[in-house]
C-alpha cells in the first residue's frame, strides 16, 4: 500500500483493498497499482460516505476481477450510510450475479448512487443496486456467461442513467438488459442527450421502466 495523502492511497492486492475500504482510516480515493482478483468480500466502512476506485495508476490501466461466487457478501458491499461509490478508468471481469459493487436489497438503501465511468466490463452482471441509482458513461459493457455462470442483467436498479460514448451488449436469452422492481416508486431508464449509445440485446431492454431522454 502506498499512502499518497490523507484521503488517497494506491493498493496492489485484494487484502490491501479490503483493509482500505473496511477500516475507518479517512481514505476515500483508491488507485489500483496492479491487477487485483478479489479473494474475499469487502464491506465498505460506514464512515465512508463516498468512495472512488480508479483502476488507472501512473498511466497503466488495471483489471479488477470479482469472485467466482453467487453470494452477495463476496462483492464490494455498500452500507446504508454509503452515499456514492464510483469505479472509473478500469477493466472489470465479474462472474458474480450480484455485481462488482453490491447494494443490499433493502428499500432503505434508496439514495445510494453507483457510478461506472470509462470502464470495460465483461461478466454476468455489472451492478446490483435495486433501490438506488446506477450511472454508466463512456464505457464498454459486455454481459456474457463467465466461468460457467449464466449472464443476467447489466444492473438491477431503481433508476439507470447512461451517457457519453457507451456500448452495451448482452448475450442473455433469459434476462432483460436492465431489471426494475415491481415495487419501485419511479423506475426509469435515462439516456442523456448528446450521448453516443449503442445497445445490442436479444430480448427486451427492461421491465417496468419509464424511458427518459435528457
Amino acid at each position: 500500500m502506498n499512502i499518497i495523502n490523507n484521503k488517497t492511497v494506491s493498493v496492489a492486492t485484494s487484502s490491501e483493498l479490503k483493509e482500505v475500504l473496511e477500516n475507518n482510516n479517512g481514505y476515500e480515493y483508491i488507485y489500483l497499482e496492479s491487477d487485483i482478483t478479489l479473494k474475499s468480500g469487502i464491506t465498505i466502512n460506514s464512515k465512508k460516505s463516498k468512495v472512488i476506485i480508479n483502476g488507472t495508476y501512473q498511466g497503466i490501466t488495471h483489471t479488477l476481477t470479482g469472485m467466482n461466487s453467487s453470494s452477495d457478501s463476496d462483492t464490494i458491499v455498500a452500507t446504508a450510510l454509503t452515499k456514492e461509490v464510483q469505479v472509473k478508468n478500469i477493466k472489470i471481469i465479474n462472474p458474480n450475479i450480484n455485481g462488482i459493487i453490491c447494494v443490499p436489497e433493502v428499500d432503505s438503501y434508496d439514495e445510494i448512487v453507483t457510478i461506472y465511468d470509462n470502464i470495460t466490463f465483461n461478466g454476468v452482471q455489472l451492478s446490483f443496486n435495486p433501490y438506488g441509482v446506477v450511472k454508466i458513461s463512456n464505457s464498454v459493457i459486455t454481459i456474457e456467461n463467465t466461468n460457467g455462470i449464466e449472464c443476467q442483467e447489466v444492473s438491477e436498479a431503481e433508476r439507470v442513467i447512461i451517457g457519453g460514448k457507451t456500448n452495451i451488449s448482452s448475450d442473455s436469452t433469459n434476462f432483460s438488459l436492465f431489471a426494475f422492481r415491481s415495487d419501485s416508486i419511479n423506475p426509469s431508464l435515462v439516456f442523456l442527450c448528446k450521448s453516443d449509445i449503442i445497445v445490442a440485446t436479444y430480448i427486451p431492454i427492461s421491465l417496468y421502466p419509464h424511458f427518459i431522454l435528457m
